[in-house]
């Protein structure tokens, strides 16, 4: 999970978003986990 979560972060940075938001919305985008 520790790499979801980078992933995440990385996500979150990149559009200029908070990590759990970046995280919510891989989840609506992604609903695997």
């Amino acid at each position: 999970m520790a790499a979801l979560k980078s992933l995440f972060s990385r996500l979150g940075r990149k559009m200029a978003m908070k990590p759990e938001q970046a995280e919510l919305i891989a989840k609506i985008k992604f609903p695997c986990c």
